[in-house]
């Protein structure tokens, strides 16, 4: 009795399981991350067609020639300087799935195989996840304050946050003061409700300046807990 056979197109097969690869690592890096996920919502996220550097233009300064005047009193006709432009470069973030001669053997069969190529396809996802969320957030209890891998990564939070004075996409926070950013500080909360005060007071002067107020807090689990009980 004849041992039926069959063929399979290895190359369409690869391809095939691998079309949606992209689409997967996408949506477990952006969807199962709580911070990827939240800038990703509702218009946050801006994206660029292309270039050398990201550019970003800051409006900084306001306007100093406004007065009152009475009757025939001059109007200051001091030329202002209000916009500046924040650059960066852009950055590559890049992973692999493979599958060796051996692995093919041992998982023998087409939906074996398409099964072990989803799982790499599903790891590779989950690290790229926990792989961006340490670059921009950093190791739990971390204060990275430089981009890793010898500046190839994402800069952290801590660095955009530092209030030190250095620079930060192209602008020294030591030259222009208004780049530096706001500190809290050390807290002085005894108590959970002296911290929400606290944590209030520096929301409120956060949105200060008519820009609009925070829509993201960062904390520890064990900061959100003290504040929301």
């Amino acid at each position: 009795m004849a041992v039926p056979s069959y063929s399979i197109n290895w190359d369409d097969l690869f391809s095939s399981t691998l079309k949606d690869a992209r689409g997967e690592v996408y949506d477990c890096t952006f969807g199962s991350s709580p911070f990827w996920n939240y800038l990703h919502k509702q218009g946050r996220k801006k994206t660029f067609s292309g270039g050398v550097q990201f550019q970003l233009t800051l409006e900084y300064a306001q306007n100093n020639t406004v007065k009152s005047i009475y009757g025939y009193d001059p109007v200051d006709l001091t030329p202002q300087e209000h916009l500046t432009t924040a650059i960066d470069d852009p950055i590559e973030v890049a992973g692999a799935v493979s599958i060796s001669k051996r692995e093919e053997l041992l998982n023998n069969g087409e939906a074996q195989l398409v099964n072990l190529l989803q799982s790499k396809i599903r790891n590779l996802g989950k690290s790229y996840s926990e792989k961006m969320s340490q670059m921009v957030l950093a190791a739990s209890g971390a204060t990275v304050v430089t981009a890793g891998n010898g500046g190839k990564d994402m800069n952290p939070l801590l660095l955009l946050n530092n209030p030190s004075a250095q620079t930060v996409h192209g602008i020294s926070s030591s030259t222009y003061s208004w780049w530096a950013n706001t500190a809290w500080g050390t807290s002085t909360a005894t108590t959970a409700s002296a911290l929400r005060q606290e944590l209030r007071h520096q929301y409120n002067l956060a949105g200060a300046h008519n820009e609009g107020f925070p829509d993201m807090v960062l904390t520890s689990q064990l900061g959100y807990e003290a504040y929301v009980r």
